[in-house]
Order: C-alpha cells, then sequence, then structure tokens
C-alpha cells in the first residue's frame, strides 16, 4: 500500500512540501548552503521531493537518489567533491550520496554516520528543517578539511534547494 501514498503525495506534492518546508526554511536553505559553499571548494545539493515516481516503486528512493544525483550533474564537479542530499517526503527516505573523491577522502563509514543521525533527528521529532541545517554544518566540516576554499573557486551547481513535487 505503500504505493497510495506515493500517488497521493504526488498528486499534492506542492501542499505537501509547503507542509514541510515554508518559503523562508528553503531560502535558509539556499542561504546555508551559499555560505558553506564560501568556506570550501565542494558542491552541495539538496533534493526535495514529495513522493517516487511510477517508475521508481519497484527500485526505491536509492535508486531514486543516484539517478537525480547523475541527472543534476552532481558528480560532473571539478574537483569530484560534489554531495546530495536527497529527500522522500512520502515515506520519511533520506539518501546522503557523494562525489568519488569527497566519498573516498572522508570515508564511507562517514556518510553513513551522517545520514544516520540525520534519520535519527527526524525520527525523534527533530523538524525537517532543522536538522538538515545542523547535517548541512556537518558536510561542511568535512568538505572544508578536504577541499578548503581556492581563490578563483567557481560556484559550480545552483544553490538552492531542488523541488520536485
Amino acid at each position: 500500500m505503500i504505493w497510495l501514498k506515493h500517488l497521493f503525495y504526488k498528486a499534492a506534492g506542492k501542499l505537501i512540501v509547503k507542509r514541510y518546508f515554508s518559503r523562508q526554511q528553503i531560502a535558509a536553505i539556499e542561504s546555508r548552503i551559499r555560505s558553506s559553499e564560501s568556506s570550501h571548494m565542494g558542491e552541495i545539493r539538496v533534493v526535495i521531493e514529495s513522493g517516487l515516481p511510477v517508475n521508481y516503486w519497484s527500485r526505491g528512493a536509492r535508486a531514486r537518489a543516484e539517478d537525480l544525483f547523475s541527472l543534476l550533474r552532481v558528480w560532473d564537479t571539478e574537483e569530484n567533491s560534489g554531495v546530495m542530499i536527497y529527500i522522500l517526503l512520502s515515506s520519511h527516505q533520506l539518501e546522503l550520496l557523494a562525489d568519488r573523491g569527497i566519498f573516498y577522502k572522508a570515508g564511507a563509514d562517514l556518510w553513513q554516520e551522517l545520514l544516520d543521525r540525520l534519520s535519527g533527528e527526524i525520527y525523534r521529532g527533530t523538524l525537517l528543517s532543522e536538522a538538515l541545517g545542523r547535517i548541512l554544518d556537518e558536510i561542511t566540516e568535512v568538505l572544508s578539511e578536504y577541499y578548503p576554499a581556492a581563490s578563483g573557486d567557481q560556484n559550480e551547481l545552483p544553490d538552492h534547494p531542488v523541488i520536485i513535487a
């Protein structure tokens, strides 16, 4: 019956997203990403989706996140330092994907720990936008350690969250 929830969330997409994130919270996420990227050469994308498209019902949120990681070209940064946080509202699932450069430098355990922490905070009732903000701060620390800011660093990807309603 989970497909029914995905279908409903997809149909009511914009209303569902507004239920979880106000305009001010979306703007704050964008500002936080912009500020973060001024301290390192990494790129951060946040993707918020209301419900899984039909063709992903059997494949799941991870497959959708991986496809969006590619589609949004998060993997295509000069330093291989892109990180994407994917939030699927219909099933309260989160995915954290890191490009090969930062993934290997920081280690798989770190990315899983960050994902587990974000999921745990949500489970304990922390507002999604607050938990996301804290995880963005931690990702900033990781990227700053391995890819410190350099003069002439270009902002390779947009900072605004991608909303798929």
